[in-house]
């Protein structure tokens, strides 16, 4: 593959360079890798770059006719996660730093779409975490994680996708425990802090359903804490999470709406803006002649 040292953003898809899959389950390559992910749209695998340095490549496969030309003409899927990734970085949330994106087509996987990313060593999800006999003795540390959110929400980000699958844990030593947020195409970017909004509300819930599971509603109460909310509404989060279970139409339902609310949001940014601009913009007043005005 191309240099993935340094972000480049949209680059050609080669065909030679993109590793041939067997069956569609085993990724042969010229070097090591290492296969992460199998599922009946999606490959995911770790590869070497060189300079000891391994990258995460994100393959998208037998993407629809309509799909494809809807994002061909909008973005795609991989742009924006790419651009997603990005703007994570730029505002210091840990993430995987995004190198870039590719699309094209394979013989034998139709149309494909191509993330390459760089690899967050010794990791694995938050959800293999939690399943672990050493999460679940060290809860204690998710606290970390839910500063995280609140870090990633300040900025004005919404994930739309903050299951626990979605988010890695490095050095799961339980005296350094750090997260990176992954998986971001569906997410959306707002002008203000999204504390106390509806975006805000769906990203705890999604990320606190897999910890009421495994220890229950109140255990959450102090990673709720942590993340800033107030004693009134921990209690009205908890209610709402007892009973949380999305349906797939309701998922759809608010992800429209808080499409429409972006919009809202970028478009009163850009008003702002522009009133910014004319207020400090000089007034070029015509000089009043002293003769006269005596």
């Amino acid at each position: 593959m191309a240099n993935t040292q340094t972000p480049h953003g949209f680059q050609p898809f080669e065909f030679e360079q993109v590793y041939s899959i067997s069956n569609g389950k085993r990724i042969k390559s010229r070097s090591s890798y290492a296969s992460l992910v199998t599922s009946k749209d999606s490959i995911v695998w770790a590869e070497d770059t060189g300079d000891k340095r391994r990258a995460v490549f994100k393959l998208y496969h037998h993407r629809g006719p309509i799909s494809w030309w809807r994002e061909k003409f909008f973005r795609f899927r991989v742009q924006r996660e790419f651009d997603a990734l990005c703007y994570l970085f730029q505002n210091g949330v840990p993430c995987p730093r995004p190198h870039y994106w590719s699309y094209g087509y394979l013989p034998g996987l139709g149309r494909c779409e191509l993330l390459v990313t760089s690899e967050v060593p010794d990791s694995i999800t938050f959800a293999e975490f939690l399943q672990s006999s050493e999460g679940a003795n060290q809860a204690s540390n998710v606290c970390a994680l839910f500063r995280l959110i609140r870090k990633m929400h300040r900025s004005g980000f919404y994930h739309g996708a903050l299951w626990a699958r979605n988010v890695l844990v490095t050095t799961p030593d339980l005296r350094d425990v750090s997260f990176h947020i992954i998986d971001t195409p569906s997410s959306m970017r707002f002008s203000k802090d999204l504390y106390g909004t509806r975006m805000a509300w769906a990203d705890l819930l999604n990320i606190s359903t897999s910890l009421r599971k495994l220890f229950g509603a109140d255990s959450c109460e102090q990673y709720l804490i942590e993340y800033g909310l107030s004693e009134r509404l921990i209690e009205r989060f908890k209610t709402h999470l007892i009973r949380y279970s999305p349906s797939r139409h309701t998922r759809n339902r608010l992800r429209a709406e808080f499409e429409v609310r972006e919009l809202v949001s970028h478009f009163c940014s850009w008003c702002t803006g522009i009133h910014r601009i004319k207020a400090a913009k000089p007034l070029h007043r015509k000089a009043s002649n002293p003769i006269c005005s005596e």
